[in-house]
């Protein structure tokens, strides 16, 4: 929450995540973790490296529940 802001809903450069559809947060944060995507100067790359399988899939579906 410290990046996308309290209910994932983003500021500035920092996209909303809240309401985005599971299968592109578990892609988004895999494709992160084995840092195939890299245009987040790193942030997003270095958190997703201590996310488990698990932690993806329950991130996914927390965000898209969100409205």
């Amino acid at each position: 929450t410290m990046c996308h802001l309290g209910g994932f809903l983003g500021q500035n450069e920092i996209p909303r995540v809240a309401g985005q559809q599971y299968d592109y947060v578990v892609k988004q944060l895999k494709d992160f973790k084995a840092r195939i995507r890299t245009n987040d100067a790193g942030n997003m790359t270095s958190v997703a490296q201590n996310l488990s399988e698990a932690d993806i899939e329950n991130l996914a579906q927390y965000t898209a529940s969100l409205r």
